[in-house]
């Protein structure tokens, strides 16, 4: 038997080809309802395609396999932060409005209260200070992420339990608090993984001396904001901010003298009758500076001088932060770790 001619003709083709890009049409269309309407999990690359003008981070720090989002808030507005002639005085502080989808509140099981601040920096780690570990046992902890207002749910929580601590091995307890890092794994599973979305999202890692004195950041925390506060034990229920100028190394050093290591940067004012500051409760958090129209984690909170968390001091007691981008080797080689050790 001779073989059948399945060859369409010139009018088949054309038909073939119309039908087929209303195909995909009505499937792109679907698609992209789909993704408007979900607030569902979604790997790196779903992401990178559903949310706008995204950057991409390595979350590995060039780990290929571990790509995520970084670095972008909801209503992103591009700031500036090249300004050098003056510091102008800011309120000690203000609420914040959900615009900083890093941060994390280290919240005690027991008491339910954040104990300390951090920063989401990929899909499983954190960076915290080391000190807010002092005394305390890991299984007493859970990670938040999402929080903003802590007097009630708001459904954007997202909370784990710590998988493990990685605390930097030359860190010196007590002030100056030396190598005052610490990667935190999350503790995730198939279906209960870290969602990103607008309200959680990791911030970028900086590069090194990508920012300089004068630049103005942000601090975020939810720690105490005055002393009245502080003696009753009154924390803000809403995450608060407030915009603060990276200082140089020589006012740091002339602020606290031989304590200071090039590890450490200093932000805030030196003078002035309301000054921004970062105080207790706040430790861990980021100090978060914009640079080509992301943020960056630059600093954690560490210590400071400014004990009683007064908005008014009468000395130069600016904030101090362990500087991130000294530490970048080191934060890499804890994100690649596939096993968490057996002892922090």
């Amino acid at each position: 038997m001779g073989a059948i001619n399945f060859w369409p003709t010139s009018l088949q083709l054309m038909l073939l080809f119309f039908l087929t890009l209303h195909s995909l049409a009505v499937e792109g269309r679907a698609l992209h309802l789909e993704q408007k309407s979900a607030r569902g999990r979604m790997n790196a690359g779903e992401t990178d395609k559903a949310v706008s003008g995204v950057v991409t981070l390595l979350a590995g720090l060039n780990n290929p396999s571990k790509l995520a989002t970084c670095g972008m808030r909801p209503n992103y507005k591009k700031e500036p932060i090249r300004s050098r002639t003056n510091f102008v005085r800011v309120v000690a502080g203000m609420e914040s409005s959900n615009r900083w989808p890093w941060q994390v509140a280290l919240v005690d099981k027991i008491s339910k209260d954040p104990f300390c601040g951090g920063t989401l920096i990929g899909r499983e780690h954190i960076v915290t200070a080391a000190h807010c570990f002092d005394g305390k046992n890991q299984n007493d902890i859970v990670i938040v992420l999402g929080e903003h207002d802590r007097s009630r749910p708001e459904g954007t929580e997202q909370e784990f339990p710590v998988d493990c601590i990685h605390i930097h091995r030359r860190y010196v307890k007590d002030v100056p608090y030396n190598n005052d890092i610490a990667v935190v794994k999350l503790k995730v599973a198939p279906g209960n993984d870290v969602i990103i979305d607008d309200f959680v999202m990791p911030a970028c890692m900086p590069e090194k001396n990508e920012f300089r004195a004068g630049d103005s950041c942000y601090v975020t925390g939810w720690g105490y904001t005055n002393f009245a506060d502080l003696l009753v034990g009154k924390k803000p229920q809403v995450l608060n901010e407030a915009k603060v100028p990276i200082l140089s190394n020589n006012d740091c050093t002339q602020a606290y003298g031989s304590y200071i290591s090039k590890k450490m940067i200093c932000a805030g004012y030196l003078e002035g009758e309301r000054r921004a500051d970062t105080c207790k409760g706040d430790s861990g958090g980021p100090l978060i500076c914009q640079s080509g129209g992301v943020w960056k984690l630059f600093g954690v909170t560490s210590w400071g001088d400014n004990t009683f968390c007064n908005p008014s001091p009468t000395d130069a007691v600016p904030g101090v932060y362990t500087r991130v981008d000294r530490y970048r080797s080191w934060i890499k080689s804890k994100m690649e770790m596939d096993n968490c050790p057996s002892k922090r």
